[in-house]
């Protein structure tokens, strides 16, 4: 088995039955620009395809794009422009280009292409990335590497492009992101819905709490307010009892009366002494 150079892959094309046809020929197949790298050849977008959103959705001409920008997690089918016209004796290898993974753009990939391979190339590109990515028609999508084997195989066959049943089978968001997206902000509603119900709830508490509080408060207040009162006053006309009772004014009186009667004694013992 051979790997075809690029002069080889130029040889194969430019003859009267190309391998690779609705290859773009430009004026230098060795410029910067060329299709044909040193042992690969570039292939392009030919039509894009996207998934049903719904299961009963039908594809339509509306499916069928020249351009679409792939949000995160969301797919498509791409069909290159080139198409494959392998002899018995031709297969080749198929990968996307690194410029695509750096982005976080991952292609489902094709693999081998057998010997016998007559139509277009397709590929389920994802878009892994964080950000949007643009696909365009003529937009390089692919790499392939061409192999001359041995000997012809004898087990090849025409290969058809993807039924209307792959398309099906694909999911247009494959993360899963829009559907999420929605039950994550309908979640959200619901708990906003939830919480503001539990806040009325809440003030509609206060609302009847509070003012019987307050009253409580006040009754007990005037209450406790009242008996202190009377309990003064009780103490009040105790205290003028008890001091109608004693007659403070005469208590001091007979007190003094009783002092001076002790001066007098102790001046009458003074004056007996010897």
């Amino acid at each position: 088995m051979l790997l075809l150079r690029n002069e080889d892959i130029i040889r194969r094309i430019e003859c009267a039955n190309p391998i690779v046809k609705n290859v773009q020929i430009p004026k230098d197949w060795y410029e910067i620009n060329s299709p044909i790298q040193p042992t690969s050849i570039d292939l392009h977008v030919g039509t894009i395809q996207l998934p049903p959103v719904r299961d009963s959705e039908k594809k339509t001409d509306e499916n069928v794009l020249k351009r679409v920008v792939l949000h995160p997690g969301a797919t498509a089918l791409i069909k290159t422009r080139e198409e494959m016209d392998f002899p018995a004796n031709i297969s080749g290898v198929v990968f996307p280009p690194a410029r695509l993974s750096t982005q976080g753009i991952m292609l489902v990939n094709p693999g081998i292409v057998d010997p016998g391979s007559n139509k277009q190339l397709h590929a389920c590109i994802i878009n892994m990335g964080r950000a949007d990515c643009e696909i365009r028609e003529n937009d390089m999508i692919l790499s392939m590497m061409l192999f001359m084997l041995d000997e012809e195989s004898k087990c090849f066959h025409n290969f058809s492009l993807p039924d209307d049943n792959l398309l099906m089978s694909l999911s247009r968001d494959f993360l899963n992101i829009d559907t999420r997206t929605r039950e994550m902000i309908k979640k959200e509603i619901n708990d906003s819905k939830n919480d503001f119900r539990n806040f009325a709830l809440k003030i509609m508490f206060l609302s009847v709490i509070v003012p019987l509080a307050a009253g409580a408060f006040t009754l007990v207040y005037q209450f406790s307010n009242s008996s202190f009162k009377e309990d003064i006053s009780k103490l009040d006309g105790r205290v003028k009892i008890i001091e109608e009772k004693l007659d403070i004014k005469k208590i001091e009186q007979r007190l003094e009366s009783i002092s001076q009667q002790i001066d007098l004694l102790k001046n009458s013992k003074m004056l007996t002494k010897p």
